[in-house]
């Protein structure tokens, strides 16, 4: 079998691939707005809106809605809001790790539980963007 070497068209292409994935990856990363508070839902029912820039460390139960026997502890700490613990059988909401950006999302799907980034700070408008 014939081995095929790379041409100089070849290692173009891969470089103009790789600065065009480098640039969409940079765009995307900076683009995120930091949130400014996280809403909290149960079985769809919102049930609580709070700020992130507070240090707050809450256990959701029975009396927030969820069902008897189930609970997460949410906690949120420098800007960032992660599930500290949970009693359901995957902890997948455990595994999420912390959000802190508009529109990130932690979801404890036994449970039926949502907590959502949002509210994020507007920048505001500058003389070039107007």
């Amino acid at each position: 079998m014939k081995e095929r070497k790379l041409r100089k068209n070849d290692i173009l292409l891969i470089g103009i691939l790789l600065v065009i994935s480098g640039l969409l990856f940079f765009f995307a990363y900076i683009a995120k707005d930091p949130g400014g508070s996280v809403t909290i839902s149960i079985d769809g029912l919102e049930i609580m809106e709070l700020p992130l820039k507070d240090d707050i460390r809450i256990e959701l139960s029975s009396e927030h809605g969820l069902e008897e026997g189930h609970r997460n502890l949410l906690h949120i700490k420098d800007g960032k809001a992660y599930i500290d613990e949970a009693n359901c059988p995957d902890k997948v909401c455990i595994d999420r790790g912390e959000v802190c950006y508009e529109g990130e999302t932690i979801v404890c799907l036994p449970h039926k539980l949502t907590v959502t980034v949002t509210e994020g700070e507007k920048q505001e408008i500058d003389g070039v963007s107007e």
